[in-house]
């Protein structure tokens, strides 16, 4: 089954880790500015996801529906 990609990756994966929490390595980096956490976001990216989703089995209806087609 084909996939839909981000950069190389299935854009499942690419969602996921775009939004998973990342500790910064760099001290002052992680004490002044790692205030994101995903729970902050749960509900976009769950909605992201759906939309995701329902593009990549549209798409799959489409493309099996053109192989079917008489060319």
């Amino acid at each position: 089954m084909s996939q839909i990609l981000i950069q190389k990756y299935p854009a499942l994966e690419w969602i996921l880790d775009q939004y998973k929490e990342k500790t910064p390595k760099d001290l002052t980096i992680r004490e002044k500015f790692n205030t994101y956490r995903f729970a902050d976001h749960k509900e976009k990216v769950i909605d992201l996801i759906m939309r995701v989703t329902r593009v990549s089995v549209e798409t799959m209806k489409i493309v099996e529906a053109m192989k079917s087609e008489k060319r």
